[in-house]
């Protein structure tokens, strides 16, 4: 952590995946509680990617949910998600065919 706060002035991209991905876009994550824009773009989109992911994917401890179960459960989790980027995020899965 010592190293990334030494390039903190720079906050290249991956930075800002690595610092703000658990950010909510109410403002109710951490580890600022920072809220809809001042979330950077890159750590918004992450959080959906890293969450859908989490939710579709088996695990040792748990099976996975299917396409529909997560994004389901993403629509109706509030203030969690930017909601025009998980709008985006479920509408070009349903384009390309990968949610029917």
């Amino acid at each position: 952590m010592r190293e990334l706060q030494r390039h903190q002035a720079q906050e290249p991209k991956p930075f800002h995946i690595c610092r703000y991905h658990h950010e909510r876009y109410d403002g109710s994550g951490y580890p600022l509680g920072l809220a809809g824009d001042t979330i950077p773009f890159e750590a918004r989109l992450a959080e959906i990617c890293d969450v859908y992911e989490a939710m579709t994917t088996v695990r040792p401890y748990k099976n996975g949910w299917t396409q529909a179960e997560a994004v389901d459960m993403m629509l109706r989790s509030g203030g969690h998600f930017d909601p025009g980027l998980l709008s985006k995020f479920i509408s070009k899965m349903v384009l390309s065919g990968v949610l029917a």
